[in-house]
């Protein structure tokens, strides 16, 4: 009899052994309250917002100033049909553009869509290029740099 009796709190032993490895897994497993997510980081907003427009191959302004270290937001639009364009700035008109040489470089749009670019400005005064790297001879200007305004 003491035997049998043994048998049972084995059994009941093992069944507790298992049920409690089924539960460990599910309970770790429940969810618990989560934290807030913190907001995403956002950019700054641009200290400068210049609109650009391409159409019949050219851009509609051949000069834009900005001031120094500015966060500048280009709202580019094109309105050449098929034809691709983009903005970029240089530091000179060089006709190959190396990786020394750029400052900013968007990217290409098809014609009768918009996009926003933003960069910083450089932070030294001076005269810049900015122009469409798919026409770099004829969509092509200058962009000025001042001094800051503060």
């Amino acid at each position: 009899m003491e035997k049998k009796r043994l048998t049972g709190w084995k059994t009941l032993s093992v069944l507790l052994l298992i049920l409690t490895l089924l539960l460990i897994p599910a309970l770790s497993c429940a969810k618990t309250p989560a934290e807030p997510s913190p907001e995403p980081a956002s950019s700054p907003p641009p200290d400068v917002i210049i609109p650009l427009t391409a159409e019949k191959i050219a851009f509609d302004k051949n000069t834009i100033t900005i001031p120094a270290g500015a966060i500048v937001n280009v709202a580019f639009t094109n309105k050449d049909g098929v034809v691709r364009h983009n903005f970029a700035v240089y530091k000179s008109s060089a006709e190959i553009a190396t990786s020394l040489n750029v400052i900013y470089r968007g990217d290409f749009i098809d014609g009768g869509k918009s996009i926003n670019y933003d960069f910083l400005a450089p932070s030294n005064q001076g005269t810049y290029v900015f122009r469409c790297d798919a026409h770099p001879r004829s969509m092509t200007g200058d962009l000025v740099v001042t001094a800051t305004t503060e």
